[in-house]
């Protein structure tokens, strides 16, 4: 039987896209909106005209064959890994089951979820979920910071803007830690932007350690609507982007490619819709055949419903279960609802059954479900009063072959369940505030009281 998994996207010429690719930075080149980063791309030796930079397909093709070189493989049988989200700006609440602006009071719990739920390793990192909407707005981003270092263990700092970067710099001294940077090129086929900045601040201080391009075009919407012009502008972006930061001076320049789907009466970003499925099985392909990249966490848990409901069951289902046959093993969106706006503890819960689920089907048949003598097995079920409930093949194997569903599925007849209806909202946030009350990592007194400095000197300086 064929792989139907292989034969969707057999058709994308990667060939192509790479052709495309080339020609894209050699003829249309990307847009500077700075006449100083202009200027210092031509002394680095791009050609700029008419406010572009052209990059020759000579150089293009050395930066991907440098990176394609340098890439390991994927490793074989990886385990799963969940990631949660960080950029919701309201959550779910699990009280009044409404959507609600996050605040400090919300983010603090919530925090403390996700890293109880590291620490048992059922997600694989933790984060603080969001941005708190009762600070000012300059400094919400720094006081996501301050939480996920209050109630995180070694939490990833970011810097999103050169206003923000001082004082995540210091937050990272404190910490002991580096910061992270990434750029996301602004499309269509420009050099600039807030992330392209700072790398760029970071290049000129010489404290720049790493940067990662990836872009983030929208199929019919800042890119075309086609399959392989589509990946090849997404190419483009990254690696230009990639290629001038290089010539800039930055260290350890890679590139991966991003595309994304809209819906065309908004225009706005969907995750979960069959067409982001498509995206998450050729942006595999894309990546690993053009530039040589490992798979980065399939956005599967994402979707664009606002509240745990069937319509986020729905679209989360159906992409996991397509992410992880394509060999997918890490997940990202756990607890993510709204694209990436709404965080829900809730939901959290109900991702686990969801993931749960598909990775029972992908695990298959299993190594030791179809050994044993058949008649042997056959007879010693007969022998059994309970018949097969009491055979030793079912005691010493059923809890490998049943998964078990954690609380969203209740499997009980409808009679039994009308005498004592269950609502799995409700246990899953019973369950969440057990863990949240039961976690007890908090960062030591001096350490805290030195980031609560770097954020009241942020909000007397920047608000």
């Amino acid at each position: 039987m064929a792989n139907h998994l292989q034969m969707l996207v057999e058709p994308l010429d990667t060939a192509r896209i790479r052709e495309g690719a080339l020609r894209i930075l050699t003829e249309i080149g990307l847009a500077v909106p700075s006449a100083e980063v202009r200027d210092r791309l031509a002394d680095a030796g791009l050609h700029v005209a008419g406010g572009r930079v052209f990059v020759d397909a000579e150089r293009t093709a050395a930066f991907i064959e440098r990176q394609r070189s340098q890439q390991t493989p994927e490793p074989e049988g990886a385990p799963l890994r969940l990631h949660s989200g960080s950029h919701a700006l309201f959550h779910f609440d699990p009280e009044a089951r409404c959507i609600s602006p996050l605040t400090v009071t919300a983010l603090e719990p919530y925090t403390k979820l996700l890293g109880a739920l590291a620490q048992s390793g059922m997600i694989a990192s933790a984060c603080c979920p969001g941005q708190p909407t009762d600070v000012a707005p300059r400094i919400a981003a720094l006081t996501q910071q301050f939480l996920a270092a209050r109630f995180i263990p070694d939490p990833p700092l970011y810097a999103y803007s050169l206003a923000d970067m001082p004082y995540v710099a210091d937050m990272a001294r404190i910490l002991g830690k580096g910061v992270a940077v990434g750029v996301h090129p602004v499309s269509p086929l420009m050099l600039g932007g807030e992330e392209f900045e700072l790398a760029l601040r970071l290049v000129d201080e010489g404290t720049l350690a790493s940067v990662s391009a990836a872009p983030m075009p929208v199929m019919g919407v800042t890119a075309p609507l086609d399959w392989v012009a589509g990946w090849a502008q997404a190419v483009a972006e990254a690696v230009g982007t990639a290629v001038a930061l290089e010539a800039l001076g930055a260290p350890r320049c890679s590139a991966f490619a991003a595309l994304y789907v809209a819906d065309m009466h908004t225009g706005g970003l969907i995750y979960g819709s069959p067409e982001h499925v498509l995206i998450t099985l050729t942006e595999a392909k894309v990546n690993r055949e053009v530039l040589g990249n490992s798979r980065r966490a399939a956005k599967s848990l994402y979707t664009t419903a606002r509240t745990p409901d069937p319509h986020a069951a729905l679209e989360k289902a159906a992409h996991t279960v397509v992410a992880l046959l394509a060999g997918y093993r890490e997940l990202g969106g756990v607890g993510v609802l709204a694209v990436d706006e709404v965080f829900s503890p809730q939901q959290v819960f109900v991702d686990f059954d969801i993931v749960g689920h598909a990775w029972r089907v992908v695990r298959g048949l299993g190594e030791t479900h179809g050994e044993g003598d058949v008649v042997a097995l056959v007879n010693e079920g007969l022998s059994q009063p309970e018949r097969f409930l009491g055979a030793a093949a079912t005691l010493a194997r059923f809890r490998d072959f049943y998964w078990s569903p954690g609380l969203l599925s209740d499997r009980r007849s409808a009679k039994a369940w009308l005498s004592d209806p269950t609502d799995a909202l409700a246990r899953a946030w019973e369950r969440a505030r057990e863990m949240i009350a039961t976690y007890d990592y908090e960062l030591d007194a001096a350490r805290l009281k030195a980031l609560r400095a770097v954020v009241e000197s942020a909000r007397k300086v920047i608000c």
